[in-house]
């Protein structure tokens, strides 16, 4: 599946997420794949990104603020 099959926003199509170079030193991430959880900023960078080069693509829809704190990305995956 190309990236516009996917239905991606071309504008995002090199979206790097930047929030990965400024996350606190004792964020945590837990998922449905994983057995337990990682700690760390350095930890939870390195399963992010190892993360990311298992999808066959990643189509952003959508990635930017969210009300006064947050960010939000919308994005289709697969493998």
């Amino acid at each position: 599946m190309t990236y516009m099959e996917s239905g991606g926003d071309p504008a995002l199509a090199d979206y790097y997420p930047a929030w990965l170079d400024n996350l606190a030193d004792d964020v945590t991430l837990e998922g449905s794949m994983m057995d337990g959880f990682v700690q760390g900023a350095a930890a939870v960078r390195t399963v992010v990104v190892a993360i990311r080069t298992v999808y066959d693509y990643q189509a952003f829809h959508f990635a930017g603020p969210y009300g006064d704190n947050g960010w939000l990305e919308d994005y289709t995956a697969g493998c």
